[in-house]
């Protein structure tokens, strides 16, 4: 059976780096390799796992499979970008390719490109081939791994948006980011309050999605819905002022200000939308009721 456990980042990261110790001296590289002894370890070489994505898209899978079945016996595709750790030999790039293979049960050896660096390179390396192949990241996968690039750190700014296409800018706050919640980490002190104390500093930040290290030490401020309410029609008029009823009348351009002004605020507001669809989808299943 499939083992679809989520291991931590840095708990994967660990485990490999530990393994790459063993790594023979000179190995002999072949330049092909059966499918089936090129391992995965999709927790640290598969960007798309990053946003809580399953990793594979089975489309681009049975599109790949297509094309090895049109080649006919012995067909190949593009080299499968591998890295050697311990005895074993790991996918770096080329996931999708790799399950077509698999599913069709390629018995002969498939060309590979080895990658000679550090596992913390080949990190690296499979974000940058992911931010341009065939098949693109998402925004959110993008963010997330220019995140991880710079909580391992050994990157400068460009070289993490040249590889992500996520901007410098963005990169910088998470830069900020990661100062603070490292800072704030270090000077954690537990609460005394004996074998009742579940109080912990939290996850490493090589461990958080940016999501979570965005919210990081921010405290939820309740206020009553007269104040909010207050505070709505003060920026309906503020928005009112500003842009007449073109904002009604575009929404097509004023769902991409949106996005311009704050990086993931139309996703937050569209899930606050749905929410509060279905509580009054709810309300008005309890009065049928």
């Amino acid at each position: 059976m499939r083992n679809n456990r989520k291991v931590p980042f840095g708990e994967a990261l660990d485990k490999l780096e530990k393994a790459a110790k063993r790594t023979p001296k000179n190995p002999v590289l072949l330049s092909a390799i059966p499918p089936s002894k090129i391992k995965l370890a999709p927790d640290v070489f598969q960007p798309r796992t990053i946003a809580g994505a399953m990793g594979e898209d089975e489309g681009h899978v049975r599109e790949l499979q297509r094309g090895l079945k049109a080649k006919g016996k012995g067909g190949v595709l593009e080299a499968i970008l591998v890295i050697r750790i311990g005895n074993k030999t790991y996918c770096v790039d080329g996931h999708h390719r790799l399950a077509a293979y698999r599913k069709e049960r390629t018995p002969y050896a498939v060309p590979v490109e080895w990658f000679t660096g550090a596992i913390r390179e080949a990190v690296f390396e499979t974000a940058k081939r992911n931010s341009r192949d065939r098949l693109p990241m998402r925004r959110r996968e993008k963010l997330e791994a220019a995140w991880r690039m710079t909580a391992l750190g050994g990157h400068s700014k460009s070289k993490i948006a040249e590889a992500t296409t996520v901007a410098v800018s963005t990169i910088a706050t998470m830069r900020k980011t990661l100062k603070l919640i490292t800072a704030d980490q270090k000077d954690y002190e537990p609460y005394d309050a004996g074998p009742f104390d579940f109080s912990h500093p939290g996850p490493e930040p090589r461990d958080m999605t940016w999501e979570e290290a965005r919210s990081y030490g921010k405290k939820d401020v309740e206020h009553n819905e007269e104040w909010q309410e207050k505070i709505a029609m003060k920026w309906a008029e503020q928005l009112a002022q500003a842009f007449g009823k073109k904002w009604g009348k575009m929404p097509e351009i004023a769902a991409r200000a949106i996005d311009l002004y704050s990086e993931g605020l139309s996703r937050d507001l569209i899930e606050y939308w749905v929410d509060d669809a279905r509580e009054v989808v709810a309300a008005m299943d309890d009065d049928e009721m």
